[in-house]
């Protein structure tokens, strides 16, 4: 069994003595062949010479010839042990760069990473098999420039730059591009490429490596959107401190007005404090339905229904009726919308058609004008349009009685006025007539750009 089929099972070969002992049987060895040859030599030489020489100084001659004869066969014998040694270590050396060879083969092949070899012009001259396999296409169409195939065409114009630079400074670089999958999808990859330099400094290419990084392109994006995300959840916090801050004041200016008009009409106590808690429930009511629906537009349907459900149904019968559309009310004219609602059925039940039976009401809306979709001024918020809203009372009791409804609900009306004016950005109009009060409510979106404190509601 050879070298490579002994790399191949995965047998090292037999360990080699250490160089002292290897160096002294080297030598032993060339000087025992050196006697052996050089006894050999001496013996021919010596019966050759016996039957030749003649003359006194003949056994003399004969023994500095046969010393001599010695000497240079032992020479011939060193020499031939050595260069033996020298052929040895040549097939040694030759044998551990095979190895290395194929363990470098094994180890490019078998590597996760998909690793490249480019010339000194550039050109890709090999490519491994993760590279191949990934791609789907045959080595020779990734040599030269057949790599940019399968680069991503948004991609290439970058992945050319880096790479050309790269050669022309002769440094290593790194960059990021998509590469192609077999089955069509990109995947992003890191480009790490280092020049291969001689003994003399002279580029003889580079090397590099592909390295998937689509994970972590992901989990960069995920942490970017969660950054966002809590960039605007910061926004909206603020945005929602500000609304919550403007609609505690516009509660409080209201309700202040409010008791300074009962201050100046000369009320009693008992009559200001039931005026005061119902705007207070109003209050109370659009908070609610603010906060279930998390700061969110509320509908006009469900504030008129949230506030009217406290009256009962006579005989039966529903004694307030509600007809129109879903219309979205800014969070920021919820509670006026509320109040303006509470202060119209406080009237009905104590001076209009819910304080005598078969009394009904009628509450309808409608879209005066449909807003455009998103907000037409560009700043992300949604969309309300101007609608109307009317209240109908029906089968009130006589004349008399609505002309001390006038006088008793003034200082109501003027609320109304002052909310329709301020808050809900519209207006109002009232016409009691013998059959019933008829209220027709104007309400003009509210955008951030015209937020402005509303002066205090009284009015003379």
């Amino acid at each position: 069994m050879d070298e490579d089929d002994r790399l191949k099972e995965g047998r090292r070969p037999p360990a080699a003595p250490p160089r002292t002992v290897a160096t002294m049987g080297r030598w032993g060895g060339a000087l025992l062949l050196g006697a052996v040859l050089s006894l050999v030599a001496l013996i021919f030489y010596a019966l050759f010479n016996l039957e030749v020489a003649a003359g006194p100084n003949s056994v003399h001659r004969i023994a500095f010839e046969l010393v001599g004869c010695l000497i240079l066969t032992g020479l011939i014998g060193i020499a031939w042990r050595a260069l033996r040694a020298d052929i040895r270590r040549a097939a040694d050396t030759a044998r551990s760069l095979r190895e290395a060879n194929l363990r470098l083969d094994a180890i490019v092949a078998d590597c996760p990473a998909m690793i490249w070899l480019a010339g000194p012009d550039g050109g890709w001259t090999f490519v491994n098999r993760r590279l191949v396999d990934f791609t789907g296409r045959e080595v020779h169409e990734h040599l030269d420039e057949g790599w940019l195939a399968s680069v991503h065409p948004e991609d290439m114009e970058h992945a050319m730059r880096a790479y050309v630079k790269a050669f022309d400074l002769r440094t290593a670089f790194d960059n990021e591009f998509r590469l192609r999958r077999r089955d069509g999808v990109y995947r992003w990859f890191l480009n790490h490429g280092t020049p291969r330099l001689d003994v003399d400094g002279v580029l003889q290419g580079f090397a590099g490596m592909c390295v998937d990084i689509t994970d972590r392109k992901r989990a960069q994006a995920a942490e970017q959107r969660s950054r966002e995300a809590e960039q605007r959840l910061a926004v909206r916090e603020g945005v929602l401190l500000r609304e919550l801050d403007h609609r505690v004041r516009n509660n409080l200016m209201s309700l202040l007005s409010l008791v300074r008009l009962y201050e100046r009409s000369g009320k009693a106590v008992a009559e200001v404090s039931e005026a005061v808690r119902g705007k207070i429930t109003a209050m109370k009511e659009a908070h609610s339905l603010l906060s279930e629906g998390h700061e969110s537009p509320v509908d006009v349907g469900t504030i008129v229904e949230r506030l009217c459900r406290r009256v009962s149904v006579d005989d039966g019968d529903e004694m307030i009726e509600m007809t129109g559309p879903s219309i979205p009310v800014a969070p920021e004219q919820v509670g006026a919308l509320a109040m303006v609602i509470e202060e119209l059925l406080t009237n009905a039940c104590k001076h209009g058609a819910l304080q005598s039976p078969g009394g009904r009401v009628l509450v309808s809306w409608r879209i005066v004008e449909r807003p455009a979709d998103p907000a037409p001024d560009g700043s992300g918020e949604a969309a309300f349009g101007p609608f109307e809203l009317r209240w109908e009372e029906m089968n009130r009791a006589g004349v008399a009685g609505a002309t001390g409804a006038d006088e008793s609900t003034g200082i109501g009306t003027s609320l109304i006025k002052g909310l329709a004016t301020s808050e809900l950005r519209g207006g109002c109009s009232f016409d009691l007539r013998p059959s019933g009060l008829r209220f027709v409510l104007n309400v003009s979106p509210y955008r951030h750009a015209d937020d402005q404190r509303p002066a205090e509601l009284a009015a003379s």
